[in-house]
């Protein structure tokens, strides 16, 4: 009974703190001051004329000698760049802390269970993955529709980026209508049957071990007693 409740109700209430100890995610107050410190350090860049002459100016009209289309847009596409980065480092770190808690807990078979019943149902942390790679891909897809459509436009200065002037005033991007039919649409792939039995055989084996050892043992002590 001792064996059975260690393992049914201890170590999976220990796999959080244990992720926590050896996976420990940053906090809100850590993003916040890298946050700062990458802007800190693209300002810096820009006064140093990294992505060119007067890349922070702003002014509505883009042909102002203060400002600098071409380097705004390296500017504040090194910006997107830091803040998506930023953002791909805390998923895959809160991943990885999740699955350090799962590797621990999965000394319980109740855990092993709930990951093979997730991964067969297509849910859970896995279902998880599979969205933001989803996300990431269908958001090039959608960059490369806006670049080859913005290729088309004559009057365009080519320049993706995002910025409080950049369509309105600098016409930085083509703003010309489009056919809404043409634009790709995100929609979520679930993951094939035998994807997901291949992401559960671990769990299921596991189990299968786990029934095997219990019932020798079972068969072991009742071999063994004495009724007298």
């Amino acid at each position: 009974m001792l064996v059975w409740v260690g393992l049914v109700i201890l170590i999976p209430c220990l796999g959080r703190a244990v992720s926590d100890v050896f996976y420990k995610a940053p906090s809100g107050a850590e993003w916040t001051r890298r946050y700062s410190e990458m802007l800190d350090q693209l300002e810096r860049q820009a006064q140093a004329g990294k992505f060119g002459k007067n890349a922070l100016g702003f002014h509505s009209d883009p042909n102002h000698p203060s400002v600098n289309p071409p380097a705004a847009a390296r500017y504040w596409n090194a910006f997107s760049d830091g803040v998506m980065q930023q953002r791909e480092d805390g998923h895959n770190q809160r991943v990885a802390q999740a699955l350090a808690g799962r590797r621990f807990a999965c000394l319980s078979p109740t855990v092993l269970y709930q990951q093979a019943s997730e991964a067969i149902a297509g849910t859970g942390i896995h279902r998880c993955i599979s969205i933001w790679d989803q996300i990431n891909r269908y958001k090039s897809q959608f960059k490369e529709y806006v670049l080859s459509n913005d290729a088309e436009d004559p009057d365009s200065l080519h320049l993706l980026f995002g910025f409080e002037y950049a369509v309105g005033d600098w016409k930085a991007i083509s703003n010309k209508p489009i056919d809404f039919d043409t634009v790709p649409k995100f929609q979520e792939h679930d993951l094939a049957l035998g994807q997901s039995l291949k992401l559960a055989i671990w769990d299921i084996g596991q189990l299968t071990l786990f029934n095997l050892v219990f019932f020798a043992a079972s068969w072991v002590s009742f071999m063994k007693y004495d009724v007298r």
